[in-house]
């Protein structure tokens, strides 16, 4: 499905593009249009979630059939290859390595909220302050990490003993109850903001989104009108998105940051259906939507896109480093304060995320990934066909088996 490797690329750039662009410091309407639009890429997470749904949901329903231990053992072994290798060596980089080299001691300003590393390790670090969660600078970004893991979890227990009408109550069950409880907790009970925003009961809009819409798909026969339908509310949903995020981002508290409005905690739900329709409208219908998450350059940004949304901190402090270094030892290098200054050090910055995430693919998650779609334990379709009857040739004169 080319669409979805676009739509994947799109939303790692529109995240890393969010957390990298410098501060705009002009107060006019313009910049600050122009600086929520750039914020909302912190919603790029949540294109991810519903993708996540949408492609595990169709994977385990597709393997349903299988025998349990194929269907578990496949599926968890998969998933171990595709994620664990590069997460734990990033964590055995920051967490183990990293504090005990001497000249890292000149920049110990990792840890942003001390606290303890065993969550990152254990993929509850969404839960922060509930499990003493440490705030790394570098790790910030794996609380969405930890609410997918705790998904790959129970989701294929669900899919296995549940039947499909069962799942999709399931699924829109998920997506009403997280809604709810979030506008519950933070209206209601008054919990900090960033505290409902992360944990794995309020987040699971997209991942149930994307489960129900996996279901829908894997039976087009009964279901394809309502999923041409659903990608006709593209546009409108799109439209009132925007207004919900630009009447936040124009209201919000001077350096408050937009994820975490009001406006948006219960407005949410826009931003998964908007999604959903965007990924659905980009396989059901040709046009634009389609050609343009079918470009060989966001393809490849997805490709790219899981090591490069782990790696994009340190690439940042990587080219804050070395350009800060440059600028005290060669004469004619500036300091990059300047509005230029700032934003080609941006670029610089986003070509270092991707360009980590490539070097990551070609030496540890390609092979690992050849090995994975090359092994007929880990992917059956690619073990040879047994030779049917009919593939046989026929003796010389006799008609074809085919024939009549």
């Amino acid at each position: 499905m080319a669409p979805l490797d676009g739509l994947r690329g799109f939303a790692s750039l529109y995240v890393i593009v969010a957390h990298l662009f410098p501060l705009w410091r002009g107060r006019g309407i313009g910049e600050r249009v122009g600086r929520t639009l750039l914020d909302l890429g912190w919603s790029g997470v949540d294109l991810f979630f519903v993708l996540s749904g949408f492609l595990i949901t169709g994977i385990l329903l597709k393997s349903k059939g299988d025998s349990a231990r194929r269907y578990f053992g496949i599926f968890y072994a998969r998933r171990f290859l595709r994620v664990f290798p590069v997460y734990y060596l990033m964590l055995v980089v920051l967490l183990v390595v990293v504090p005990r080299v001497p000249f890292f001691a000149r920049w110990n300003y990792f840890w942003v909220v001390q606290g303890s590393g065993l969550p990152y390790w254990t993929y509850l670090s969404n839960w922060g302050e509930q499990v003493n969660a440490g705030t790394h600078w570098f790790l910030c970004v794996c609380w969405s990490l930890a609410i997918e893991e705790q998904y790959y979890v129970v989701w294929p227990l669900t899919v296995w003993f549940t039947s499909r009408r069962g799942l999709a109550i399931a699924s829109i069950g998920l997506l009403g109850a997280s809604a709810a409880l979030r506008a519950g907790l933070f209206l209601g009970l008054g919990w900090p903001v960033e505290r409902v925003f992360h944990m794995t009961f309020t987040h699971l809009d997209g991942i149930a989104l994307g489960s129900l819409l996996a279901i829908a798909w894997r039976d087009r026969v009964r279901y394809g009108w309502i999923l041409d339908r659903f990608a006709g509310l593209a546009v409108p949903l799109g439209a009132a998105l925007l207004a919900v995020v630009l009447y936040a981002g124009l209201t919000r508290g001077e350096g408050a940051p937009l994820s975490y409005t009001p406006a948006l905690i219960v407005g949410f739900p826009l931003v998964v259906l908007f999604y959903g329709s965007l990924l659905i409208r980009s396989l059901v219908r040709p046009g634009a939507v389609r050609a343009i998450f079918s470009t060989p350059f966001l393809r490849m940004l997805g490709k790219y896109s899981y090591a490069a949304y782990l790696f994009q901190f340190a690439a940042k402090w990587i080219v804050d480093l070395a350009l800060a270094v440059a600028a005290r030892r060669v004469p004619f290098v500036p300091p990059f304060t300047s509005p230029v200054g700032l934003f080609f050090k941006f670029v610089l910055q986003v070509t270092a995320s991707y360009g980590l995430a490539a070097l990551s693919w070609k030496v540890l998650e390609g092979p690992i990934n050849a090995f994975k779609e090359r092994t007929p334990l880990l992917n059956p379709a690619s073990r040879p066909p047994a030779i049917a009857p009919s593939s046989v040739p026929p003796p010389p004169g006799s008609a074809p088996l085919s024939a009549g």
